[in-house]
């Protein structure tokens, strides 16, 4: 994921910025947000060290309800279920992990950019 989606989305003329866990990923959020950077979609993975990936999506809606957050994971429980539910809130989409294919990353990413789009200039 860390190595891999980066090179997907920069191909697609997205700039990717990598973090190492859940944690580190919601400091640069504030972070880059702080220095004046929209940063309109996540790409998060379900499990990651420190601060899972449903946890991050609920911090980053906390922060600002019209990001969106690109879900990514292999997990079928309790992680997947929370992702789910945090789908009327600010999850875009879930993403099986593997990908089958490349674009459908960058389709989803795109989508989810238009759901930014949108929800930011709606009164």
């Amino acid at each position: 994921l860390q190595l891999l989606f980066p090179r997907i989305l920069e191909r697609a003329g997205y700039k990717a910025i990598v973090a190492q866990n859940g944690q580190e990923a919601l400091e640069l959020f504030k972070k880059l947000r702080s220095e004046g950077v929209d940063l309109g979609v996540v790409v998060s993975d379900a499990r990651m060290p420190f601060m899972n990936g449903p946890e991050l999506a609920t911090q980053i809606y906390e922060i600002d309800p019209r990001v969106r957050v690109v879900a990514v994971t292999s997990e079928m429980g309790e992680l997947r279920e929370a992702f789910q539910r945090q789908t009327a809130q600010n999850v875009h989409c879930i993403l099986p992990k593997p990908l089958p294919h490349s674009n459908e990353l960058v389709a989803a990413v795109n989508d989810a950019y238009i759901d930014y789009d949108r929800r930011s200039t709606t009164p």
